[in-house]
C-alpha cells in the first residue's frame, strides 16, 4: 500500500466517525474550561473523553490495517486473531473510557440531605 492509499483510506473511514470526534474534542474543551470551577469533575471528564476519541482513531487504524493484511495474504486464522487483539482493546479502551466518565458524573456529587427538603409529617 502506497503512502497515497493509506492517506486515502484514512480520510475514507475518519468520515463516518467525524461526528464522535467532534463531540468528544467539545467535550474536552468544555471540561478544560470548567477546570477552575469543577477540577475533580474536570480531570475525570477529560481522561474519559480524551480515551474515547483514541478509540475513535484507534478503531480507524484497525480496519486500515485488517485491510493491509488481507492484501498481504494473511490466512484467515492470522486476522481473526488480529481482529479478536485489536476487539478486545478496543473494548478495554472503551470501558475504562465509560468509568471515568461515571466516576466524573457520581463520584463527586454532594451527599449531604438537608432537613429542609424531607416531607413534613
Amino acid at each position: 500500500m502506497t503512502l497515497a492509499d493509506f492517506f486515502q483510506l484514512l480520510a475514507i473511514n475518519l468520515m463516518g466517525r467525524i461526528p464522535y470526534i467532534v463531540v468528544f474534542v467539545i467535550c474536552i474543551v468544555i471540561a478544560l474550561r470548567r477546570r477552575q470551577r469543577h477540577p475533580k469533575v474536570s480531570k475525570w471528564a477529560i481522561i474519559g473523553f480524551t480515551l474515547h476519541l483514541l478509540n475513535q482513531l484507534f478503531s480507524t487504524a484497525h480496519k486500515i490495517l485488517m485491510l493491509e493484511v488481507s492484501v498481504r495474504g494473511w490466512t484467515i486464522t492470522q486476522q481473526i486473531t488480529l481482529d479478536s487483539v485489536y476487539g478486545l482493546a478496543q473494548l478495554i479502551i472503551q470501558v475504562v473510557g465509560y468509568a471515568y466518565l461515571l466516576a466524573a458524573i457520581f463520584g463527586y456529587r454532594n451527599t449531604h440531605s438537608s432537613d429542609q427538603s424531607e416531607p413534613e409529617s
